[in-house]
């Protein structure tokens, strides 16, 4: 049998080509030239942020009554499997708790970014609001989607955090590359405090707002995950041999799944930004730039249809006199040229008139 992670890469790697692809292309969007704000990367971070919160959460709450989560040292194969007859649950919580590693968990990351990059905090914090009102786009769907399924599946939390962590482990670290070269300048623009001080550019190294991108606390060597990620591979390895052969066959769904839903995330994202122009670098004189197609219909969207309406009537008036006037004119200098001729029939018609009049 192929080791778990084998099984998840071959079950993907189609999806997981596509998906990088799309964020690959994006990713420049969200920094210079093509916008001077981080308004769009906030924006995009944020709606991704809920994957993370709901599967940690819940995570955090699978293995809370472990009396040690760090997973240091357990029995491996059938051994493993063995002291857990007629406990699933226990199993369970044992696997996760051998995966968990502390520094891997970004939602705290998160917020602090989302703070730093001034997202208001009914929106950073909209993963934990519970299961009211989360319908309300792609991410809080997926987020309730997880939440119910660990609900029913704890073992899910395994294709969760290795999907999600591994992208930030491997493909992330060019993202992270392309995000950071924008300078601190760019991520400082137009972002609001930092409450806890974390990410912060000139204390740290990190730039403000990317702090979810970085999983090494030594500032003098801030790209260096490579330790972090080869001990998460261990802990799965080594976990997975807990697991059964139906749940192995469900992480392995579920892990398509995944894909599936972040598609539809990106979208979403595109469509709204379309819709809205968010990120769209700010303009002077008669150059125009922009960061996407459809630059005026997102313009107007963006604008009270009143507005519009109103505009359009004043912007009419002094057309309309215009036009009245021209016909005016040309009117008056057709009199002036042919009014001679329009007199002398005017006189014509009226002796003619008279004439007849008298004779009767």
């Amino acid at each position: 049998m192929e080791d778990l992670a084998t099984e998840i890469f071959n079950a993907i790697r189609d999806h997981h080509t596509s998906f990088g692809g799309l964020v690959s292309k994006r990713v420049p969007l969200c920094i210079p030239p093509r916008t001077d704000t981080p308004e769009l990367y906030a924006f995009g971070i944020s709606r991704f942020a809920e994957i993370y919160y709901a599967f940690e959460a819940a995570w955090v709450a699978q293995i809370s009554e472990l009396p040690d989560a760090s997973g240091s040292s357990t029995p491996d194969g059938y051994e493993a499997l063995d002291s857990f007859v007629n406990d699933d649950r226990g199993r369970v919580k044992s696997l996760l708790g051998q995966i968990y590693i502390p520094e891997l968990l970004r939602s705290e990351k998160l917020r602090s970014d989302l703070r730093a990059l001034g997202l208001p905090p009914r929106t950073e914090q909209s993963g934990q609001d519970g299961k009211d009102g989360v319908q309300g786009n792609a991410a809080t769907a997926f987020a309730a989607h997880i939440r119910s399924a660990i609900e029913e599946h704890p073992h899910l939390i395994m294709v969760y955090s290795w999907i999600m962590y591994m992208a930030l482990l491997n493909g992330g670290r060019r993202i992270r590359m392309k995000l950071a070269a924008a300078g601190h300048d760019f991520w400082e623009r137009g972002t609001g405090p930092n409450e806890d001080g974390s990410g912060i550019g000139s204390k740290s190294g990190i730039p403000k707002g990317l702090s979810f991108w970085f999983f090494h606390a030594d500032s003098n060597d801030l790209y260096d995950d490579e330790g972090i990620k080869q001990d998460f591979k261990r802990r799965l390895l080594s976990a997975s041999t807990l697991l059964t052969i139906p749940e192995r066959a469900q992480i392995i769904a579920e892990a398509v799944n995944i894909f599936r839903h972040c598609t539809r995330i990106l979208a979403e994202i595109d469509v709204e930004v379309e819709r809205s122009g968010l990120g769209q670098k700010k303009t002077y004189g008669s150059g125009c730039e922009k960061t996407g197609s459809g630059f005026l219909p997102s313009i107007k969207a963006r604008l009270p249809a009143g507005m519009l309406r109103r505009r359009t009537s004043v912007r009419l008036q002094p057309v309309l006199v215009g036009i009245v006037g021209l016909l005016g004119g040309l009117y008056a200098w057709f009199l002036s040229v042919n009014g001679g001729k329009a007199q002398g029939m005017y006189g014509f018609w009226k002796a003619g008139n008279e004439t007849e009049a008298g004779s009767s």
